[in-house]
């Protein structure tokens, strides 16, 4: 009998881990299956869809109920999934803890020198966004044209926002917020404006080191303080996320990694990004490096590699990432772990399915050697093509994608990494842009470096046509950098001249006339200490914003005048012998 029992006990055991080991073959969580809808049910998702499309949100909320009705008839657990994660009501802090906690600020940004947006030379043709750290960097475009590029700085305790309104050519900061009993791991920014409405928000998405992810949301038009929303309280190992580009943005979904369990949740589309609900695990799969996109009326995709098979999957949603219209995995490359990672994707603007999903990944370039190169699929009409060579292989990483604004868009953008093989020297940054049919060869987008950290994490956007921007953190997150495909090419003379002037010089302050703050260019021939103060109307100082000994170069100084009235001002350089003003106006 004692026997009978340890052979059972075996066969149990062992048919156990064949459904364990089938499920992990196949990156899904034992006994987990795709919901299956019935026709009646998928009627009314399709008809709450038309209701989004059309922002009838009455009509939106009476079928939502009937529909969680139906599913309660059907499956109560997939009624259950249509609930809300939130209840909305805002922490006033990013990480909970009570307004005025040691490190922590709401209101003006104190004098850190490191996170200043620019006091240092040129660097090349670029511009420095500030010279501080940058451990994660994240870049929109609203529809006015202004670009916001967040920064995880500090020590991860901090993150600061800055605002270009002249397509790059100036900085300034126009927000940060900061966390006192966590750190920041990892940043996504969005600009959530709707085209001629009031509602005009900067939604900053971020995970904490204990996987904790959290938005905050400020308004764009009038910015006051930040409020702070739950939208997954634990375990959260990476996301990815983006917004609905309607007249109205309106709705953001959130894919994520929950402990390596692939998962969506969605806002509720009239709270513009403070209440998160339908949370569902995808069709109960595991995996790794996360990517979301939004495509048109609707349709998302998100990219993902397999837990256990390290295949990269592909995943279509046609109804606003409801939780029960998760389509099947589409495998666009088979591998084992850590075989394919990083990939990005991205959809056109266009009616399913026949709009472009192209996606782009990184992939070894031999089983023995930890060298990636850059591959790329298309699925155009609803057909997949095979993956193809996206650059020339030699070592490329970090890809970067964005989409042009506009219907039936199909002007793709893509950024990446490029250095010689087995990470070796230099790095740049290049680009690459696609028409709808092919991409483009690269085109250098930075400076080389020596460094043996490399350049890191290029974003990539576009100011409209023939006007692509890109953003990207300097060697050993040290810095980041700004580069805009309109501005003329630096040449080596100007550029050379740049850093290496011959005389004094004191440049017209950008913008004039400003509010709040404002840039001032000024070279120095040889090493000098130089003075820079700014006076009122009547001369009196007013800031004094530098005082050192300087090496020859070409450097620009910051002047944030939140604290003053509008009028007229001058500011004064004095360096030895040399003595030159200029005015400027403060408009608020």
């Amino acid at each position: 009998m004692k026997l009978f029992f340890m052979i059972f006990t075996l066969i149990i055991c062992l048919f156990s881990s064949s459904i364990f080991i089938q499920a992990q073959n196949d990156d899904r969580v034992s006994g987990s299956e795709p919901i299956v809808v019935p026709e009646n049910i998928q009627s009314l998702i399709e008809q709450i869809t038309n209701a989004e499309n059309n922002e009838n949100w009455v009509e939106y909320a009476t079928l939502r109920e009937e529909l969680i009705q139906a599913w309660q008839q059907v499956n109560p657990e997939v009624a259950k999934l249509y609930s809300n994660s939130n209840s909305g009501k805002p922490d006033l802090t990013a990480d909970g803890m009570p307004v005025g906690s040691d490190q922590l600020f709401n209101s003006i940004m104190p004098e850190e020198e490191y996170e200043k947006p620019m006091l240092s030379p040129e660097w090349g043709g670029d511009v420095m966004i500030t010279s501080g750290r940058a451990y994660d960097i994240s870049m929109d475009v609203n529809r006015n044209g202004e670009i916001f590029v967040a920064v995880d700085g500090g020590t991860k305790d901090s993150v600061y926002i800055y605002k270009s309104i002249d397509g790059g050519l100036t900085w300034s900061q126009w927000g940060f917020i900061r966390a006192t009993t966590r750190t920041f791991e990892q940043i996504e920014l969005i600009c959530f404006d709707r085209t001629g409405g009031t509602e005009a928000y900067i939604l900053l998405f971020f995970r904490f080191n204990d996987g904790w992810m959290r938005v905050g949301r400020r308004d764009m038009n009038t910015p006051a303080g930040w409020t702070y929303h739950t939208i997954v309280s634990e375990g959260v190992l990476d996301f990815a996320v983006d917004r609905n580009y309607s007249g109205s943005n309106y709705r953001a979904i959130c894919v994520y990694d929950s402990s390596n369990r692939i998962k969506s949740v969605r806002s509720e589309p009239t709270s513009y990004g403070t209440v998160w609900q339908d949370k569902v695990h995808i069709n109960g799969l595991v995996g790794r490096d996360v990517d979301f996109a939004y495509g048109w009326n609707g349709a998302v995709y998100t990219t993902f590699n397999g837990f256990g098979s390290g295949n990269l999957y592909v995943i279509e949603n046609t109804n606003y990432a409801d939780p029960t219209s998760w389509g099947t995995q589409f495998t666009v490359t088979q591998g084992a772990v850590d075989t394919t990672r990083h990939a990005e994707i991205i959809a056109s603007r266009e009616d399913d399915p026949n709009n472009k999903v192209i996606v782009v990944f990184e992939k070894k370039s031999s089983p023995t050697i930890n060298t990636y190169d850059l591959f790329d699929a298309t699925r155009d009409n609803n057909v997949w093509t095979p993956y193809n060579s996206w650059v020339i292989p030699t070592e490329n990483k970090w890809p970067s994608l964005s989409v042009e604004y506009g219907t039936n868009s199909q002007i793709f953008r893509g950024a990446f990494v490029q250095s010689p093989e087995l990470n070796g020297l230099p790095r740049i940054i290049k680009y690459k842009g696609y028409d709808g049919s092919i991409w483009s060869g690269s085109l250098q987008m930075s400076d080389p470096t020596s460094d043996p950290t490399g350049l890191q994490k290029p974003e990539v956007g576009d100011l409209g046509a023939n006007a692509t921007i890109i953003a990207y953190a300097g060697s050993n997150s040290n810095g980041v950098y700004f580069d805009n495909e309109s501005w003329p090419p630096v040449s080596v003379e100007d550029d050379l001249l740049s850093q290496n002037p011959t005389e004094f010089n004191l440049f017209q302050n950008y913008p004039n006339p400003f509010n709040p703050s404002t840039k001032i260019k000024f070279s120095v021939p040889d090493v000098s200490f130089v003075n820079i103060k700014v006076f009122n109307s009547i001369g009196e100082q007013v800031a004094n914003l530098l005082n050192e000994e300087l090496g020859r170069g070409t450097y620009e100084a910051n002047f944030n005048a939140i604290n003053l009235p509008s009028g007229i001002y001058f500011y004064r350089l004095q360096a030895g012998s040399f003595v030159e003003t200029k005015k400027m106006i403060l408009m608020k």
